[in-house]
C-alpha cells in the first residue's frame, strides 16, 4: 500500500474564509456576467487565484 500525502498549508483557510464572506457572489454581482464560453465565473477565477 502507497500513501501519498499533500501539503496544503492555508489553502482551507482561505476557501473557508471565501465562502464565509461570499466573495464569489460579490465579484460576480460586481463584475456581471461572464462569457458563454468559459467554464468558471470571475469570482471564482478570482477565489482560484487567491
Amino acid at each position: 500500500m502507497q500513501i501519498d500525502t499533500q501539503n496544503v498549508d492555508h489553502l482551507g483557510l482561505v476557501a473557508g474564509m471565501c465562502e464565509e464572506i461570499g466573495l464569489v457572489d460579490l465579484i460576480d454581482q460586481a463584475v456581471g456576467n461572464q462569457a458563454k464560453n468559459k467554464h468558471l465565473t470571475y469570482g471564482q477565477a478570482v477565489k482560484c487565484m487567491i
